[in-house]
């Protein structure tokens, strides 16, 4: 059995991989190591649920206490829930792995909700399962890209299963060579290792940080115990347990606080170690007995050494590792049997002249030979040879050329890769199998660049006792007549799908270098109401509606003479007398010399288009009038008037009002009315312009009286209004500011209130006068008889009559 497909490698080394006659190794088949049954999900599957599956499915694969199982099978049990395949319709798009959970849980991210496509791995390494591949090709590419999980393809490139580094250790097991090998040798001494107390939200971002699958969780040594190490130092650390990714994802699905978890809770212990001294067959042993992939290595008194894994006995077993190992056993029997060699020797002597004869004649042989093969490897028409299985068992230079390939990455691969066309190949192989001689059959080659050829190909099998060898084909490279032909077709089929367009959509005519019509096409016919007999052999002049003058047809005939596109417009006159107008492009067709030898011009219809514009003029005239007379009433008001928005911004204003307040309109225009010089001296009467505008806004009169400064310095009154203008909906569409000027009416006003308070307090002191007078005439009565009647008045009688003399004065 070949051991493996290199023929990726140089021939030199091809050669020095290659196994003798008398190999010492038997490989099982790619086939032996592949799980069918791997875990797979979809690609809206939660994160959550893909991890809670993957440790189901291990807890599920775990025996009942008391039953055996094959280490094996249970291994292989371990591997297949270790990853989760992506599948959408029977396609893998992805691939989701214990490190990936690791890496979730070290970033600490939020899994509710999110999917396993948002975080799987979509770059896929994948194989594509054949009867070329073996087992070495799935372990150089797991080597390779550093990956465990290598997901297998069938021919339809869909999910055949899975291959795990950890299975294929544990089916290919070459004794001797672990046997010959210590853990020393082969160990990793560079651990990456956590305390005791450090958390599990740690180790996991070590394991992230580094991309490994485990950490070691150690103790310092005492000092009593501590030894030198090589480099002088003293041993502090001795490991007292493990955490590894697997741990990791069992307590994601126990839903622990990986932060404030220590690792001496949940770090599994005690530990399987080993000595340096050890050999890796012990080392596979242990793993295989006790069912784990690691094992940790310490020294003479427990200090942590390194740590040997799965995948470092898999690099031990490497395939080029593993054929010098075989060469170095060859060489060894090789000197065994040199004694032996020299007796071959002394008989080969006996036979040199024999030898002599016959190596004339191969030295013939192979001259002719070599003739031949140069000329069928360096021909130019490309040949190839297919086997019976129909591998390419052989193609010269110019086949490899055509295709982008080189030798190693052609022959041995299925021809059928080549073909784009699977139909067709099964149907060349099928017709040549019948032993049918195919001439110029049709097909399409796929290069190594991607792109594609067509090719003829003339082909017959070579038959030797019945038993089909091989195909001889020979390959003629027609892309380039393909394309042209291509390019041709559809370069016609788009000038038949342009021809249509334009006929459909424009007025076509084509006419000689001297004006001669020669072509219309239907639409030509439609608007100028002539049948094409009575068009062809005419000039335009047949429609010429005497509106343009003749410098104008001199000018354009002046234009496409000299081979320059010509644009305008142009009214005709149809046969019944009709005028219709056109929008002309004619374009001259130039010969070698650079003269017109026909002219095309198309056109099209913008008769409507005319009288529209012609109504749209008359409008605008009578617009244009409207407008002045609105403006000369609107500026000659002396009111204060304006346009607004429903939103407040300043349309318009007339020219009272901007005279008022000495500004133009660029000043105003544009801005929030309340914002404006008329209502910028006082915030509280902007304010009341703000609800206004709001109350009009909803289609009620707002209106109410303010005082603005003139520039001046003067005060007005002003009695001002807002009214909304509503549409054919009764919608507010604008709003109409209005202003009146009522200072002298609110002056005399005033001058009218106060002429009237004035005469009320006279009227209110006439009465008050009267009443006292009725008062006091009785009090001054009798002061003037008491002195008559008193001879010596007291004190109260002196200040009755002095009252009295008070009144008199």
């Amino acid at each position: 059995m070949r051991l493996g497909n290199y023929g990726h490698l140089p021939k030199k080394e091809q050669q020095d991989m290659m196994p003798a006659q008398n190999s010492l190794l038997d490989l099982p088949s790619l086939d032996s190591v592949i799980d069918r049954t791997p875990l797979t999900a979809t690609s809206n599957t939660l994160v959550s649920s893909a991890i809670a599956l993957m440790s189901q499915a291990r807890e599920n694969s775990c025996e009942l206490e008391g039953t055996s199982r094959s280490p094996t099978v249970e291994l292989l049990n371990r591997e297949r829930n270790s990853c989760l395949l992506v599948v959408e319709a029977e396609k893998l798009i992805g691939i989701f792995t214990e490190r990936d959970a690791v890496k979730l849980a070290a970033s600490q991210r939020d899994l509710n909700g999110m999917a396993i496509a948002e975080v799987m791995t979509k770059e896929l390494i994948t194989l594509k399962r054949s009867p070329n591949q073996t087992i070495f090709t799935a372990l150089s590419l797991l080597h390779q890209h550093q990956i465990h999980h290598l997901p297998i393809l069938d021919e339809q490139g869909q999910l055949f299963g899975l291959v795990t580094s950890s299975y294929i250790r544990q089916i290919l097991q070459p004794i001797n060579l672990l046997k010959l090998k210590t853990v020393d040798e082969t160990m990793t001494k560079e651990i990456v290792h956590a305390r005791t107390s450090a958390s599990v939200l740690n180790i996991a971002q070590l394991m992230d940080a580094h991309r490994i699958s485990c950490v070691v969780i150690v103790e310092e040594i005492p000092r009593s115990r501590k030894v030198k190490v090589k480099n002088g130092e003293e041993a502090a650390l001795e490991p007292v347990g493990i955490i590894t990714e697997r741990d990791i994802v069992q307590f994601q699905v126990l839903g622990l606080n990986l932060a404030s978890v220590r690792a001496r809770e949940l770090m599994s212990t005690p530990l399987f170690t080993l000595k340096p001294e050890d050999s890796l067959w012990l080392a596979q042993g242990e793993m295989r007995q006790r069912w784990i992939r690691r094992l940790v290595v310490t020294g003479k008194k427990g200090e942590l050494e390194g740590l040997i894994t799965q995948t470092d006995l898999l690099q031990a077993i490497d395939p080029v590792e593993l054929w010098n190992v075989v060469n170095l056993l060859q060489q060894k029997v090789g000197e065994k049997t040199a004694s032996l060699e020299q007796e071959i020797n002394r008989r080969q002597q006996a036979e040199a002249e024999l030898k002599q004869i016959n190596d004339r004649l191969q030295i013939q042989v192979q001259e002719r030979t070599a003739e031949l093969t140069d000329f069928i490897e360096n021909a130019v028409l490309p040949m190839h040879w297919v086997a019976s299985d129909g591998t390419i068992a052989w193609a010269n230079q110019a086949e490899l050329d055509l295709l982008g390939y080189t030798k190693e990455e052609y022959f041995g691969r299925s021809i059928i890769d080549f073909h784009v066309e699977r139909p067709v190949i099964d149907e060349l192989l099928g017709r040549l199998s019948n032993n049918e001689t195919v001439r110029n059959y049709q097909s399409q080659l796929r290069c190594k660049d991607g792109s594609i050829r067509y090719v003829q190909i003339d082909s017959n099998v070579s038959w030797q006792n019945g038993k089909f060898i091989h195909t001889r084909c020979f390959t003629r490279d027609v892309t380039e007549n393909c394309q042209t032909q291509r390019q041709l077709q559809e370069t016609l089929r788009s000038l038949e799908f342009q021809k249509y367009a334009l006929d459909k959509a424009a007025i076509v005519a084509i006419t000689d270098h001297q004006g001669i019509i020669t072509y219309v096409n239907d639409r030509f016919c439609q608007i100028s109401k002539y049948k094409k007999e009575e068009l062809i052999g005419q000039t335009h002049r047949i429609i010429n509606s005497g509106y343009h003058p003749p410098e104008f047809f001199q000018e354009l005939w002046g234009a496409i003479a000299l081979g320059k596109v010509w644009q305008g417009e142009i009214q005709n006159r149809a046969k019944d007398g009709s005028f219709y107008w056109v929008d002309t492009t004619i374009v001259p067709f130039l010969d070698e010399t650079g003269k017109p030898f026909q002219y095309l011009a198309i056109r099209f219809d913008i008769s409507e288009q005319q009288a529209a514009l012609r109504e749209r003029k008359q409008a605008e005239e009578s617009l244009r009038k409207s407008e002045q007379k609105f403006r000369a009433i609107f500026d000659s008001t002396f009111s204060f008037i304006g346009l607004l928005t429903t939103e407040g911004i300043l349309i318009e204003a007339n020219r009272t009002a901007l005279d008022a307040i000495g500004v133009s309109s660029e000043d105003v225009i544009g801005q929030p009315f309340w914002q404006t010089p008329w209502w910028a001296h006082s915030l509280p009467l902007q304010q009341e312009l703000q609800q206004a505008i709001n109350k009009a806004a909803g289609g009620e009169l707002a209106r109410f009286e303010a005082e603005h400064p003139l520039p001046d310095g003067t005060m007005v009154i002003v009695d001002f209004s807002l009214k909304p203008v509503f549409d054919e909906a009764g919608k507010v569409v604008m709003l109409i500011p209005e202003g009146r000027d009522i200072t002298e009416r609110k002056q005399l006003e005033a001058q009218f209130l106060r002429a009237q308070r004035l005469e009320s307090l006279g009227t209110l002191a006439s009465g008050i006068a009267h009443d006292m007078n009725n008062i006091l005439t009785p009090i001054l009565g009798a002061s003037q008889l008491l002195p008559l009647k008193l001879s010596n008045p007291d004190h109260m009688t002196r200040q009755l009559l002095q009252i009295d003399i008070s009144r008199n004065l």
